[in-house]
C-alpha cells in the first residue's frame, strides 16, 4: 500500500515496485485518514508512508494504522532527516526509515526487507537513533557496554546480520553470538530471534520510553 499526497510520486513508485516485482500494490491513499480507512479494507502487508501528510500526518497515521492493522509492517519514505522526525517514525511502530532520495534499488530492497520482518535504517539514521539512545536519562545503558559491543551495536543498527559482523570484526560466531546477547542483557531487552531482527534491539528501547 502506497501513501503520499502526490499522485505522481505514487504512481512512480506502483511502477517501480511492481517492475521489481515486490509484490501487487492493493490500495493508495492521499493522506493518513484515507490510509487508515483503505487499510482497514485492503490488509495490505507492507505499507510505504510519507511523513508530510495533509491533516493526519505519516507518524500519527502510521500509529493509528498498526491500530488497525497490527500485521501490516510500515517503511517510512521521507524527504525528512530530522532526528525527531526518524525517531517519531520509530517510536509510532515504523519497521523502517529510508528517505526518498534513496535510490531504486534501496527502495525495493528496504520494502522486500521490511515485509520479511527486518528493521531498515540507513547508517547516518541510524547513527540518530544511537545518539538517541545515549540521551536518554539519568542511566545510559550505552556506558555498560564494553567498546566492542558498542562497535557491534553499531552494525546492528546498521541492520547487518551475525555473520556480516563476524566477516566485518574478524572474530568468531561464538563471539559475536556472546556479544548480541551481552547488549540484550544490558538493554534489557529479550533477545531477537532472527539475525535480521537485532537492529529492533534499539527500536524497541526507543519506543519503550
Amino acid at each position: 500500500m502506497l501513501v503520499d499526497d502526490h499522485p505522481v510520486w505514487r504512481q512512480s513508485l506502483r511502477k517501480l515496485l511492481e517492475r521489481g516485482q515486490v509484490g501487487r500494490v492493493v490500495a493508495e491513499a492521499a493522506d493518513g485518514e484515507e490510509a487508515i480507512r483503505l487499510a482497514s479494507e485492503a490488509k495490505p502487508e507492507v505499507v510505504v508512508m510519507d511523513i508530510g501528510l495533509p491533516g493526519l500526518n505519516g507518524i500519527e497515521a502510521t500509529k493509528e494504522l498498526l491500530e488497525v492493522v497490527p500485521e501490516a509492517r510500515v517503511l517510512v519514505l521521507s524527504a525528512s532527516e530530522q532526528r525527531a522526525d526518524v525517531v517519531e517514525a520509530m517510536r509510532a511502530g515504523a519497521s523502517g526509515y529510508l528517505l526518498k532520495a534513496a535510490s531504486p534499488e534501496e527502495l525495493v530492497e528496504g520494502v522486500r526487507r521490511v515485509h520479511r520482518g527486518e528493521a531498515v535504517l540507513p547508517p547516518a539514521l541510524a547513527d540518530m537513533v544511537l545518539n538517541e539512545l545515549r540521551g536518554r536519562g539519568p542511566r545510559n545503558p550505552l556506558d555498560e557496554l564494553t567498546p566492542r559491543e558498542r562497535e557491534v551495536l553499531g552494525l546492528m543498527a546498521e541492520g547487518k546480520s551475525n555473520q556480516a559482523i563476524r566477516e566485518q570484526l574478524f572474530l568468531s560466531a561464538k563471539s559475536v553470538e556472546s556479544h548480541v546477547r551481552n547488549i540484550f542483557t544490558k538493554l534489557g531487552l529479550e533477545p531477537a530471534p532472527d539475525d535480521h531482527r537485532r537492529v529492533l534491539a534499539v527500536l524497541t528501547y526507543l519506543r519503550s520510553g
